[in-house]
């Protein structure tokens, strides 16, 4: 009816209009993040602070939207709540249990931070991060022939040729990575160019 169309464009420009900030803290966090794992030698306990905080900035950012979700649905009649399940549970079907590891689009949906169908470098670079601080056993802040498990052989990570991998070494390679798999050039990976850098990777 005109009268549910008028409520859900009201919920709606409330929910844009309340959860600015919201966006806003969670782009500062994951700018903070970059900026600090960027540097030579990230300081692990700065890190984990940053991925800390990406983490309460989402959590926050999502307590600002259910409401809004909440009252639109509350707003429909018993049969257009009926359709909307049957919609959500086509669009969300439950995953089956992966054989032998995560599927293809298990894996973007972990990196694809803010659920947009789209995976820009700072949403990778927390996963980045962390296969890096695993790989480094000793913690500190080099992996070694003896340490590293990547797909790629270990000289194209260490650029300087110290026989070590810094973080910073890493991650650039990392980055250059994905700017080489985003084919159109718009700074973000969508699912098939997703799908093409991990058949290279052999995924």
């Amino acid at each position: 009816s005109s009268a549910q169309i008028k409520q859900q464009e009201q919920l709606k420009f409330g929910m844009a209009k309340n959860t600015i900030a919201g966006n806003a803290a969670l782009k500062r966090a994951y700018e903070k993040y970059a900026v600090d794992a960027a540097v030579t030698t990230p300081s692990l306990a700065l890190i984990n602070r940053d991925i800390d905080a990406i983490g309460k900035a989402q959590t926050h950012l999502a307590q600002l939207m259910v409401p809004y979700h909440l009252k639109a649905y509350a707003a429909l009649n018993p049969d257009q709540q009926a359709v909307y399940r049957k919609l959500v549970a086509q669009s969300n079907p439950v995953p089956e249990p992966a054989v032998g590891g995560p599927t293809l689009e298990q894996r973007f949906g972990r990196l694809d931070a803010n659920n947009d169908g789209y995976i820009t470098w700072e949403e990778a670079l927390p996963s980045r991060t962390s296969d890096f601080d695993k790989m480094d056993k000793n913690q500190d802040k080099r992996v070694t022939p003896d340490e590293f498990g990547g797909a790629l052989p270990f000289a194209s990570f260490d650029k300087n040729k110290d026989g070590a991998i810094s973080k910073a070494e890493f991650l650039d390679v990392h980055h250059r990575m994905f700017m080489k798999f985003d084919a159109d050039g718009d700074k973000r990976i969508s699912p098939s160019e997703f799908a093409t850098a991990q058949h290279a990777a052999g995924k």
